[in-house]
């Protein structure tokens, strides 16, 4: 159904129409939401080890995450959504469209997710699922993050950070007006082309509209882990080469990395000769960490750590 990028580009100001209105939807999936003010990534030592050294949060493609039926779980929504609109449209137009998207939706799979990134934290800073599921059960780290100067960041680099929808209401009435939306753009879209190309585009249009909203499914999940409060950076890379490989033992994962702190203060090239850096990493609006459930009882965080961070003191940190 999707591929990395679609092969017949549709009129920029159509793209960018679409664009716009699938991420504004899905922001407005929590405006009724109450934001926490700390978001937690959980992660083991060397997650840890990397992200403070670095400055960077890795995000994965939404075909590698941990069950990859999740993004079948927003697909069979909208196939559903699909059926039900077909039985009770009259305008030609959007019965043409209808027709058009599905059945690439009813045969799509992971391998067919576009390009989308996908970094998970949660509410939760002490969560048993969690610390199971990405601290590898002992020795994880729990990395809290100020929301607004994260959200600040993740919105810099075109991305969407929003909270997890689990309700099985919400969920439906996040693809129902996403799919409502498309129908009512490509009604007005549709009369603009002659007729004689109209075909041709709506093919076009329909490949960038289910591309565009793919976005949306890293937010529905599955009822049964709503105690994982899960929030979710989403993010298309603009380019191929923004894409690395990490090795897993199932094969090999996409990712991207995500600059989502500040410049570092500047320091003398003498002491960034002896730390091996040809400059600093980024400070992340890191303000809490917490080491996980084992037998280490606290853990240390020296100068080289603190200093990447914003608000983190060095010092003896307890565990939960």
């Amino acid at each position: 159904m999707f591929d990395f990028v679609p092969q017949r580009p549709i009129p920029q100001e159509q793209d960018s129409a679409i664009r716009v209105a699938v991420w504004t939807l899905m922001s407005e999936a929590y405006r009724d939401v109450q934001l926490p003010q700390t978001l937690y990534h959980y992660t083991d030592a060397g997650g840890l080890k990397g992200i403070v050294e670095s400055g960077l949060l890795r995000a994965t493609h939404l075909a590698f995450m941990n069950d990859a039926s999740e993004y079948l779980h927003a697909v069979s929504l909208l196939a559903q959504e699909i059926d039900k609109a077909l039985l009770i449209e009259s305008d030609p137009l959007r019965i043409c469209l209808l027709k058009e998207v599905k059945d690439p939706v009813a045969l799509a799979g992971p391998q067919h997710v576009g390009p989308y990134f996908v970094s998970c934290l949660s509410s939760e800073e002490n969560s048993l699922n969690q610390w199971r599921a990405y601290g590898r059960g002992e020795g994880g780290y729990s990395i809290g993050f100020d929301l607004v100067k994260l959200n600040h960041h993740v919105l810099g680099l075109d991305g969407v950070l929003a909270p997890v929808i689990y309700e099985p209401s919400r969920q439906l009435a996040l693809v129902q007006k996403l799919l409502q939306w498309g129908l009512s753009e490509y009604q007005k879209v549709a009369g603009t082309i002659p007729a004689n190309d109209r075909d041709e585009h709506r093919r076009d249009w329909a490949h960038m509209f289910l591309w565009r909203a793919t976005a949306a499914a890293p937010l529905i999940k599955n009822p049964a882990f709503v105690e994982e409060r899960e929030w979710r950076i989403i993010f298309r890379p603009a380019w191929k080469e923004q894409v690395r490989l990490l090795p897993r033992s199932t094969g090999l994962a996409p990712f991207v990395e995500l600059k989502l702190g500040t410049a570092a203060a500047e320091i003398s090239s003498e002491r960034l000769k002896h730390l091996g850096r040809a400059s600093l990493p980024d400070r992340l609006p890191i303000t809490k960490l917490w080491s996980g459930p084992g037998r280490a009882r606290y853990v240390f965080v020296g100068r080289p750590y603190a200093a990447r961070t914003n608000g983190l003191r060095w010092g003896i940190l307890g565990s939960v």
